[in-house]
């Protein structure tokens, strides 16, 4: 079986020969992380991509997403919206969505919520890809670091020095940044943090400690 494709091929060129697999296309990983940080909405539209193995076929093909709700917190109406049962793989293709709202709530302000959902094996689309057939979705108001670079004072500290929760609003906002950057790069990193250094500088900025937000050496 050729696993390696990522889905099925529609210029006749290569195909996978097994039976359909049907998973979820977000890379490697088995969980999406998603912050109200970093909109004004009072909702996140998500979309998640869902691909199968196999050839496309000329009739459309439904697939089913279950809630495993042993690892789910996110309450139906309350938590998201728009959630469905049944979804559709189109007529000749091999890639769809499953595409849900995240609502905001003031819980979010001080945790996360969460729901895993399952594609479920059928005649049509039976168990290929196990592993690839989870996903964990996780929303929460609160800032989230890279998960690579949860050590602020190693990476983030020598440039934007000492990390309250209302600096690093100020990094995203004063930067136009929507994350922080995930990747080391010297000057890059230089350069933004020299711009909000003299931006508190420039401004009196309190922490949520109600500490004065004061300026920084940048580098050695």
């Amino acid at each position: 079986m050729l696993l390696g494709l990522a889905a099925c091929d529609t210029d006749n060129s290569m195909y996978y020969e097994g039976e359909a697999g049907l998973y979820f296309a977000e890379g490697k990983v088995d969980s999406v992380i998603y912050s109200f940080t970093t909109t004004t909405e009072s909702f996140i539209e998500v979309r998640l991509p869902v691909e199968t193995l196999g050839r496309p076929v000329g009739i459309d093909r439904n697939f089913i997403v279950q809630i495993d709700e042993s690892e789910s917190t996110a309450v139906e109406g309350e938590d998201y919206e728009g959630l469905q049962n049944l979804y559709v793989m189109p007529a000749n293709l091999c890639s769809s969505e499953v595409v849900f709202r995240l609502l905001y709530t003031p819980k979010l302000d001080e945790g996360s919520v969460r729901i895993t959902l399952t594609l479920e094996n059928s005649d049509i689309f039976p168990d290929i890809l196990p592993e690839k057939r989870r996903m964990q979705v996780i929303w929460t108001n609160e800032l989230i670091l890279p998960v690579a670079m949860e050590d602020w004072d190693w990476f983030y500290g020598r440039y934007f020095g000492p990390y309250s929760k209302v600096k690093h609003r100020y990094i995203l906002s004063v930067l136009g940044l929507t994350e922080l950057p995930d990747k080391f790069d010297g000057a890059r990193m230089y350069y933004m943090g020299l711009k909000l250094n003299n931006y508190f500088a420039d401004h009196e900025v309190y922490d949520e400690h109600g500490n004065l937000i004061e300026t920084w050496i940048i580098g050695e």
